[in-house]
């Protein structure tokens, strides 16, 4: 008896022995997303590591601020109002700026002290603030007389 020749169109009896183009393909798409996401992940996360030691920093130079000029030992709130780099060479790119404001008018003794470090990076300006209300009893005794 003879063997009967198979039919090439039909595809039976071939032997798979890969992958297809189109499952390489999709493999290929599929991994190339999830490579993508975890860079986005990587680098937020990097941002935040960042921005979380810039915020440090200024906190630091918040209270080092406040430190080299105090609140509570001025007579006048005016008289520590100013602006100011810090001496450190790392620390060349932050400043420093204190506001006093009275709220309502001023008879009334009550200040806004708003201390302000801004810093530069990558061209963009950035800053962080400190806003602390004081009661002056000197002003307000001078409304009163």
């Amino acid at each position: 008896m003879k063997p009967k020749a198979r039919s090439q169109r039909s595809g039976v009896g071939r032997t798979s022995a890969g992958f297809t183009l189109m499952e390489v393909m999709l493999a290929s798409m599929i991994l190339a997303m999830g490579l993508g996401m975890i860079m986005a992940a990587v680098s937020q996360c990097l941002a935040v590591a960042r921005n979380a030691r810039i915020f440090d920093t200024t906190r630091d130079l918040l209270s080092r601020v406040e430190a080299d000029n105090p609140i509570e030992v001025v007579e006048d709130y005016e008289d520590i109002a100013g602006e100011g780099k810090f001496d450190d060479p790392k620390l060349e790119r932050y400043s420093w700026k204190r506001t006093i404001d009275p709220v309502g008018e001023k008879k009334f003794g009550l200040f806004v002290i708003t201390t302000t470090v801004t810093w530069s990076e990558n061209g963009k300006e950035s800053h962080e603030q400190l806003v602390t209300y004081r009661y002056s009893a000197k002003e307000a005794s001078k409304a009163i007389k």
